[in-house]
């Protein structure tokens, strides 16, 4: 089925102007930075797992738009979460590549990862949410890591999702 991205669109942004919250950026980059500060006592785990829970708490929501709109799971994947993406402002995300057993997402101006200078990639919380999101919209299993970040120097963070089969 054909999907009218505008349709989508509104959507998202109806759905977000009733649960989704405003932060200040500079605010929560300097919370986010000096929590990094803390990774070498194990964070790492514990951002991954929170952002993969709330991954699939985004992917239960994103689920039911899809079927409320009637779209494919790899229409969702491919155009439906990088537009919620881009509205929730954690970056402008694309789908790189898609086989059954692997997703690659690249994402430009990452929330996470603007203005840091890190020898580690930062957006471990990115992965996990991805992971989760994966996980709900097909109903298996997902691992997700980020292999490339702009903290790093990159042009863009790259995230690859393994799919169970």
């Amino acid at each position: 089925m054909a999907m009218d991205m505008a349709i989508v669109k509104e959507e998202i942004k109806t759905f977000l102007e009733k649960e989704g919250i405003v932060a200040m950026r500079a605010s929560a980059m300097g919370f986010y930075e000096r929590l990094l500060g803390l990774s070498g006592f194990g964070l790492g785990g514990i951002l991954y797992m929170s952002g993969k829970k709330s991954g699939r708490d985004g992917g239960m929501e994103l689920k039911g738009l899809a079927q409320k709109l009637g779209i494919s799971t790899e229409d969702t994947i491919r155009e439906a979460l990088p537009v919620m993406f881009t509205e929730t402002r954690w970056g402008e995300l694309n789908v790189d590549s898609m086989t059954e057993n692997e997703i690659i997402f690249s994402l430009k101006d990452s929330v996470l990862a603007r203005g840091l200078k890190r020898k580690k990639p930062s957006c471990t919380p990115i992965a996990g949410a991805l992971a989760g999101i994966v996980e709900v919209l097909l109903d298996k299993k997902a691992d997700g890591k980020e292999i490339e970040c702009v903290s790093q120097g990159k042009e863009k963070c790259i995230f690859e999702i393994k799919i169970k089969q």
